[in-house]
C-alpha cells in the first residue's frame, strides 16, 4: 500500500509538474512572441528615425543652398547695378531703383547718391570675377565676403582693373543685403 501511495504521489507530482511546465512554456512562448514583436517595432522605429534624419538633413542642405543661391543672386545684381555702367548710355535712376530689390534702403543710399552721378562722359565701369564666401550664419542673417575686379575705363586715357573685397550682411527672409562694408583693395583677381 505504501508503494501504491508513493506511486500515486509521484504520478500526481509528475502531472502537476507537466501542467506547470506547460503553463510556463505557454507564458515563455507568449513572452518570446512579445519580445519578437517589440524587437520588430524597435527596428521599424529605428528605420523611421533614420529616414526622418535623412529627410531633415536633405531639407537643411536645400534650405542652405537656397540661401546661398539667393545671396549670390542679390550680390551679383546689386554689384551689377552699382558698378556696371557707361556714362554715355547710363540710366542712373533705373539702376538705383533696381538695386532696391536686392538691398535695404540704407545700403542703396550708401551706394547711390540721391542727386545722381556727375556729368562725366566717356567713363565706363564693369565687374568681373565676382565671388561670394560665406563667413557666418545666425538664423536668417548671413555674413559673407565678396571679392571682385572693378574694371574702369575713362575715354582713351585710363584703362584700369583692381581687385576689391567687401563684407555684406544678408537677410534670407527679406532676401536683401542689409549692410555693405568696403574692406580693402587687392591686385586684380584671376578668374
Amino acid at each position: 500500500m505504501k508503494k501504491n501511495i508513493g506511486i500515486g504521489v509521484l504520478i500526481t507530482l509528475l502531472v502537476a509538474s507537466m501542467a506547470i511546465c506547460k503553463v510556463f512554456g505557454q507564458k515563455l512562448s507568449s513572452v518570446n512572441s512579445k519580445n519578437i514583436s517589440l524587437t520588430n517595432q524597435v527596428n521599424q522605429s529605428k528605420k523611421q528615425i533614420s529616414a526622418l534624419q535623412s529627410a531633415y538633413s536633405d531639407l537643411n542642405k536645400k534650405k542652405n543652398n537656397y540661401i546661398i543661391d539667393d545671396l549670390n543672386t542679390a550680390v551679383t545684381k546689386l554689384y551689377s547695378d552699382y558698378l556696371t555702367f557707361d556714362t554715355s548710355t547710363d540710366n542712373y535712376a533705373e539702376r538705383r531703383k533696381d538695386a532696391q530689390k536686392y538691398a535695404s534702403q540704407d545700403v542703396v543710399n550708401q551706394l547711390f547718391s540721391t542727386s545722381g552721378p556727375s556729368s562725366s562722359s566717356g567713363v565706363s565701369s564693369s565687374t568681373s570675377s565676382l565671388k561670394v564666401f560665406i563667413e557666418n550664419q545666425q538664423g536668417t542673417v548671413v555674413t559673407a565676403l565678396v571679392s571682385y575686379n572693378l574694371d574702369v575705363k575713362v575715354a582713351a586715357t585710363i584703362d584700369r582693373s583692381n581687385g576689391y573685397y567687401d563684407r555684406v550682411t544678408y537677410d534670407s527672409t527679406s532676401k536683401q543685403i542689409l549692410s555693405l562694408d568696403k574692406i580693402g583693395q587687392l591686385s586684380p583677381l584671376k578668374n
